[in-house]
Formats: C-alpha cells, sequence, structure tokens
C-alpha cells in the first residue's frame, strides 16, 4: 500500500535555499512505497511569493519548477489555513521544517518528514500506523 506524503511550503522552499535534492532524499529514507503531494494552498503561498522580490520570488519559482518537474500532485486543502488542512490529513506523512507544526504532529503521534543539517530528511515518528 502507497503512503501519502504531503510536502509543506516550507520544505520546499528549504529544498531551495539548501541546496539539497530533494528527489534523492525521499529515495533515500523511504522504507515504503509513497505518493507526493501538496496542498493547493501551498501552492497558492508558492504563488504569491513568486510575484515578490528579490531572493523570495525566485526561491518561490524553483520551488514551483521542483513540483512541476517531480510530478507532485495537489491535494485540495480543507482548512482555513494550510497547517489545519496539514493536520486533517490523518493518514498522511507530512513532510515539513515549520516547528509549530511539528510540535502538533509529535503531540498527534504523527509521522513527520523534517530536515537535518540543512541537507538531509529525516523520517521521524511511527510511520507503520
Amino acid at each position: 500500500m502507497k503512503r501519502l506524503i504531503v510536502l509543506d511550503t516550507n520544505l520546499l522552499l528549504a529544498a531551495v535555499q539548501f541546496r539539497f535534492d530533494l528527489s534523492a532524499e525521499l529515495e533515500r529514507i523511504r522504507t515504503f512505497d509513497y505518493t507526493l503531494a501538496t496542498l493547493d494552498q501551498c501552492v497558492h503561498e508558492l504563488e504569491k511569493l513568486a510575484q515578490s522580490k528579490g531572493k523570495t520570488k525566485q526561491e518561490a519559482q524553483l520551488a514551483l519548477a521542483i513540483l512541476h518537474h517531480l510530478s507532485i500532485s495537489t491535494l485540495e486543502g480543507r482548512g482555513k489555513y494550510a497547517d489545519d488542512s496539514l493536520l486533517n490529513l490523518s493518514n498522511a506523512i507530512i513532510a515539513t521544517v515549520d516547528a509549530q507544526l511539528i510540535k502538533k504532529l509529535i503531540k498527534l503521534k504523527r509521522p513527520y518528514i523534517t530536515v537535518r543539517q540543512k541537507k538531509y530528511l529525516t523520517l521521524e515518528g511511527d510511520h507503520n500506523l
């Protein structure tokens, strides 16, 4: 059975900022078959950032290019905010670097993927649920 991994906006931006290969890192940590997705709210956040100026604009544009290049599907968010929508995806593994969201995932005993040492992804929690 394939597991769903949902990428948060800040993880996509971290892949660009820290210059690590998101696809290769996901393959390195995987111990199961998976499908990648993100939320429409995350795509909208990136599109909005891509309209800004300077470095943020370039990073957001590259993050959007990663989504397109990896053919990552987009899920409809079911919450007022992206974090709420991510927490509502009870069977998904959330990939994020958001400390507040990670605390909530730990409290709910949910597995998550985060960045360590600015270049490695790590899978935390019981992902065999």
